[in-house]
């Protein structure tokens, strides 16, 4: 079993835990290597239950998430992406312990009064920052990927500098720096490039325009 896997696994058994879900995000990538498209939509769940893993996924993620499949990870594929919470939830049901859990700082209210309709005779307990501790100790993998990121940033931004002259507007700076980054070999930003002038460069929060540099 993965290192992820395995100190998730052991802080879970420790707390008396049977079955978890996990509905962040971040939490699935860091855990498992899944990733959709928009953060913000419920695209997959993780359930840990009687100590193995499960990924639910759509059935427009399915070439995806089987390629994902282990011994250590079982992929089931629901037929809509309504009945995702539906399967995970009937996998925590259906576990031997009496303690099932979940993501606290994710689980969105009507989910959680599903969950607890549905898992009625187990004790339902709100944990926090069950993925989000483990990462702040970042694997040697993770320290590499980290300073390669700092390189990319380092050497897109150099490679702007000779186009920032007066006339061009904000915007076509950002998506020049955007295209540097994918081109350097970067997978994505971690939040979209502001570039901003004048007055607007003393705001840290500034919304990119098509104004232009003077």
């Amino acid at each position: 079993m993965s290192l992820k896997l395995t100190k998730v696994k052991n802080n879970l058994n420790e707390k008396e835990i049977s079955s978890f879900l996990f509905t962040n995000f971040y939490s699935i990538f860091y855990l498992i290597g899944f990733k959709g498209v928009v953060p913000e939509d419920r695209e997959c769940f993780v359930v840990f239950a009687d100590g193995k893993f499960t990924l639910i996924a759509p059935k427009l993620y399915q070439t995806e998430a089987k390629s994902l499949a282990s011994k250590e990870l079982k992929v089931i594929i629901s037929d809509e992406r309504e009945f995702l919470l539906r399967d995970a939830v009937k996998i925590m049901a259906d576990s031997k312990g009496k303690i099932s859990a979940f993501e606290s700082e994710d689980l969105k209210y009507k989910e959680f009064e599903y969950v607890k309709a549905e898992i009625k005779t187990k004790k339902l307990l709100p944990t926090a920052n069950v993925i989000s501790d483990l990462r702040l100790i970042k694997t040697e993998e993770e320290i590499e990927l980290i300073r390669k990121a700092q390189e990319i940033t380092y050497k897109a931004l150099k490679n702007l500098m000779p186009y920032v002259k007066p006339g061009v507007t904000e915007q076509e700076l950002s998506v020049k720096l955007t295209n540097e980054f994918m081109r350097l070999g970067a997978e994505g930003e971690s939040f979209g490039s502001i570039v901003a002038s004048g007055k607007g460069s003393a705001l840290p929060h500034y919304l990119t325009s098509n104004k232009k540099l003077k």
